[in-house]
């Protein structure tokens, strides 16, 4: 299942930055991420206005690992229809979108816009990775980020490729 628990979304790794976003600012991110705020939605893909929503973002945390940060997301109200799909593995891989500190709905503070899962289509980057939900409530692993920059949106690995 994969709603109440928690599931990586986002990885830094140490000493360095992912698709830009240094382990500074996903710790604060996951800090200032109140659901009264902005409630980050789950989606098909990355539409443009974060709907319709099959779920939603309950809370975010930081957690510190020997190979770097990583966030971890807890999914919670998820349409029980899309959870079928996601155990069926119809959106094998995930992608987030996230709010840059200028448009943030917390200023100044990087904030997680929606949890994309996609499907059939490849993401913006050849380097992704894909999800595996199990029933027993482990987490699903292997996350893109989605970075706007000016009007585009960006797609880069979440797990940096630094040899």
């Amino acid at each position: 299942m994969l709603a109440e628990q928690w599931i990586e979304v986002f990885k830094v790794p140490r000493g360095g930055t992912t698709g830009g976003w240094s382990a500074e600012e996903v710790r604060a991110m996951a800090e200032a991420y109140d659901p009264a705020t902005h409630e980050s939605p789950l989606v098909v893909g990355h539409p443009r206005t974060d709907a319709p929503a099959y779920g939603w973002t309950k809370a975010l945390r930081a957690r510190e690992t020997s190979d770097g940060l990583v966030l971890e997301a807890m999914p919670h109200q998820v349409e029980p229809q899309f959870e079928e799909l996601l155990q069926a593995g119809r959106f094998k891989k995930r992608s987030i979108a996230i709010y840059p500190p200028e448009e943030s709905p917390v200023p100044g503070t990087p904030y997680l816009r929606h949890i994309g899962w996609l499907g059939a289509a490849a993401p913006a980057v050849v380097r992704h990775y894909t999800a595996t939900l199990k029933a027993t409530g482990t987490g699903a692993s292997g996350p893109l980020v989605t970075r706007a920059v000016g009007t585009n949106v960006v797609n880069t690995p979440a797990t940096a490729w630094i040899e």
